[in-house]
């Protein structure tokens, strides 16, 4: 929900659903599972496995060190922390600092995406 409210600030037109492939999003409502639940992780990860794509090749991005970033690392994604929406940015500059829970990219603007996985 953040990154479509990040993507309609940018452009009131752009839906992230008709941006997404689908079959390769879980969304905790359908999975039945919240983050951190590796559930919901490994629900996404299995669909873009069988679409010949691993986790390595995979950028998850959220908002949260905690829910998020750790999770996602230890199944082995890789991470961005999206910056940019202060009110949801759930960080604090130990977990910033630790390398199980830092991510790989932190993220300010939802433009970055693509930035990132080129």
């Amino acid at each position: 929900m953040q990154l479509q409210r990040g993507l309609a600030a940018e452009d009131e037109s752009v839906r992230l659903d008709e941006l997404l492939t689908e079959g390769v999003s879980a969304l905790s409502a359908e999975v039945r599972a919240r983050k951190p639940s590796e559930r919901l992780f490994r629900q996404a990860l299995d669909a873009l496995s069988e679409r010949g794509i691993g986790p390595e090749e995979t950028l998850h991005v959220g908002s949260s060190v905690t829910r998020d970033v750790v999770p996602a690392r230890r199944l082995g994604l890789r991470t961005a922390l999206f910056a940019g929406d202060k009110a949801s940015l759930q960080a604090t500059p130990e977990q910033m600092k630790d390398p199980h829970s830092r991510p790989d990219v932190l993220l300010t603007e939802p433009e970055q995406i693509a930035e990132v996985v080129g």
